[in-house]
């Protein structure tokens, strides 16, 4: 199973690059980041973490493995199993984010698992890129109507 995920090549792992951010960013608190926001790192690591074992039963599982479907049950997971509102999925998915355009910016991740997730069911999913993957256009947008 581990071969089949990438895990044991010579391939980066989400909670492995996760764990490498999190040590960098704990060396800067203080001086240039918050406590609060290394806390929430930590926090949605360990929430991964969980969800990792419990959903594909290993310890991690390579990036390029990341699809839609798991960004999706992640979010399932924290709703149903932490019973996190909307507010605390939404603050937590934000960093898990961060770390995905982290390693597409390093050439470890070869496209946005976020992209492709449907827009359509209702629900405030902010930290989705727009369709057309441009991600200042909202912005623009919004800037322009306030003019």
């Amino acid at each position: 199973r581990n071969a089949y995920l990438g895990l044991g090549q010579n391939h980066k792992t989400l909670l492995a690059v996760f764990k490498q951010h999190n040590e960098e960013y704990a060396k800067q608190v203080g001086k240039m980041k918050s406590e609060r926001s290394y806390w929430k790192y930590c926090v949605v690591y360990n929430h991964l973490s969980e969800f990792i074992k419990q959903r594909y039963k290993v310890s991690d599982i390579a990036l390029r493995e990341l699809t839609p479907a798991f960004i999706t049950d992640f979010e399932l997971f924290l709703r149903t199993e932490k019973n996190h509102c909307t507010n605390t999925v939404w603050s937590y998915m934000m960093p898990f984010r961060s770390i995905i355009f982290t390693a597409i910016n390093n050439g470890w991740l070869a496209r946005d698992p976020f992209l492709c997730l449907p827009h359509h069911d209702g629900r405030d999913h902010a930290w989705l890129p727009d369709q057309g993957g441009d991600y200042g256009t909202h912005q623009r947008h919004v800037q322009e109507e306030k003019l």
